[in-house]
């Protein structure tokens, strides 16, 4: 089940939590059998192009036996640029692989 975002006291995300995002980069490591773990961030930026600091997403994953589905945890964390967590989020998620379309 998932948990309620923790907001950190007297900080502030963006205007509004109107911001830009990289496209996220990242890694993933196998930690068993149909088990992974993996780590992604990017930057983050204000409406007019100010860095505003950094999101990373941690997550552990298991496939189904036969591998169409995937589901497991999560945690969010936004920083700012001085290194600071400003809002954590833990939650859980569940996904199925779409049909390849070739052209």
């Amino acid at each position: 089940m998932s948990q309620p975002a923790a907001l950190i006291p007297n900080a502030s995300v963006g205007p509004m939590g109107v911001e830009h995002f990289t496209i996220a980069q990242g890694n993933w490591i196998r930690t068993g059998n149909r088990r992974f773990a993996a780590t992604i961030g990017g930057q983050r930026y204000n409406l007019q192009g100010s860095l505003l600091g950094t999101f990373k997403v941690r997550m552990n994953l298991e496939l189904n036996e036969r591998t169409s589905q995937w589901s497991g945890r999560f945690r969010i964390e936004i920083a700012l640029t001085n290194g600071t967590v400003v809002f954590i989020s833990d939650g859980t998620f569940e996904a199925t692989r779409i049909k390849v379309e070739p052209l």
